[in-house]
């Protein structure tokens, strides 16, 4: 009963808690990110320094490219919205006629895209000021990384514990690193041929639609099904064009089942070692908790919960459940 109830006041002050936390935890992420970008730099370059350099100009190059290439894209969507609802209403209608059923997204009484859509606009057009905040805690963390192992020492100033918690933070590094490498190069492979297929298919904001599956492919399960549904309403929208939707539906099912489906359990292997249905579960829990954000972080936060959960004896059951296969790292190796 307990742990019922430490469970659901957890879970309460991460919603509650979320206009403070959520910032902070996309701070660590990119914070993290730019570290990881690092490392493999390093393996290249053979120089800390110069690998540094090269991440923080990696990461600072891919926030201009968004600022001069996807956002205008994002502010002509966003004033295209009015046309877009039309549209979609207009479609409604006639399929309403030609069945003699009134449909309409208020009948249907679900989220329409073009609420989606606004919703997505809106937040990035006033997001600057939740950016410069993410921004000055990236800094601060920078400035104050030099002193994570002394501080770490003097919390756990046990060899013994010292050993531990050194050891699960390596495993959880270990593992996130190769989860974002690998998730990255799949969602970077993917949102490339999906521009090149909505090109050809002349689909306007194809850059902005690859962008969109770039980045919803670190959600599971539904980002790419996301992705592939607001191109295929923008044209079915502004067109009226059946089939075309239907090619991009048909052409984002193959693209997301060789790389989503074939190339990335081949890549991870058991690095992660997650059950899949708890990754659903996972990702529909930190959604309702954190939104958007909190099912693009739902991974990483259960990778966190995965390793820590196993290399503790009361908690080893919690990470069998939690595995794909009942095997879980020994607590005193660490499983690559």
């Amino acid at each position: 009963m307990n742990a019922v109830l430490s469970f659901i006041g957890i879970m309460f002050l991460l919603w509650i808690g979320r206009p403070l936390l959520l910032p902070i935890v996309t701070a660590v992420f990119f914070w993290y990110l730019t570290r990881a970008i690092a490392f493999y730099y390093k393996k290249i370059v053979r120089s800390g320094i110069l690998a540094n350099v090269l991440s923080v100009s990696t990461l600072f190059g891919l926030i201009y490219m968004f600022v001069v290439m996807i956002q205008p894209m994002f502010v002509e969507l966003y004033r295209k919205m009015p046309q877009i609802t039309a549209g979609l209403e207009k479609v409604m209608a006639n399929l309403s006629a030609t069945v003699g059923i009134e449909i309409s997204f208020s009948s249907i009484n679900i989220p329409s895209v073009q609420e989606i859509l606004t919703n997505v606009g809106s937040s990035l057009a006033g997001g600057g000021a939740v950016f410069v905040m993410i921004l000055v805690y990236m800094v601060f963390i920078f400035i104050e990384q030099n002193t994570f192992s002394k501080k770490l020492r003097a919390l756990f100033p046990a060899k013994r514990e010292f050993t531990k918690i050194s050891f699960i933070l390596h495993s959880i590094d270990s593992r996130m690193k190769k989860y974002l490498f690998v998730k990255t190069g799949i969602s970077l492979s993917t949102a490339v041929c999906i521009y090149i297929g909505l090109v050809l298919l002349n689909v306007e904001f194809a850059g902005l639609w690859a962008f969109f599956t770039f980045i919803l492919n670190y959600i599971p399960t539904f980002g790419s099904i996301t992705a592939t549904i607001f191109p295929m309403l923008y044209v079915f929208a502004m067109t009226g064009d059946v089939r075309t939707p239907i090619i991009i539906a048909i052409e984002s099912a193959i693209i997301n089942l060789v790389f989503g489906n074939i190339l990335d359990p081949k890549l991870t292997g058991k690095s992660l070692n997650l059950s899949a249905l708890v990754i659903l579960v996972n990702l529909v829990l930190w959604g309702m908790l954190w939104g958007s954000l909190g099912m693009f972080f739902s991974v990483p936060l259960l990778i966190m919960i995965y390793v820590v959960a196993a290399q503790f004896d009361k908690s080893r059951p919690l990470a069998i459940l939690l595995s794909a296969d009942g095997q879980i790292p020994d607590k005193n190796e660490n499983e690559e």
